[in-house]
């Protein structure tokens, strides 16, 4: 990811965390504990910085591992 990169997680329209990555071209760890709603829920991840090269025109923010939702 960029330097200066953060990401916002908005959870049912509500934003619940906003985590600044310190740190370019490292594993980092984010947990976050929201309350779900009877029916659907909604998780939106909202990145301030996107990298756009000569060779990859996608709008590229980070480069997930792993992604996991779990119960609490």
């Amino acid at each position: 990811y960029s330097e200066g990169q953060s990401i916002t997680v908005i959870f049912n329209g509500k934003p619940v965390h906003t985590h600044n990555f310190t740190r370019t071209n490292q594993k980092e760890t984010l947990k976050v504990q929201v309350a779900l709603s009877a029916g659907q829920n909604e998780a939106i991840l909202r990145y301030t910085q996107k990298l756009v090269t000569e060779y990859d025109s996608r709008q590229l923010s980070v480069i997930y591992l792993s992604l996991r939702v779990l119960e609490p």
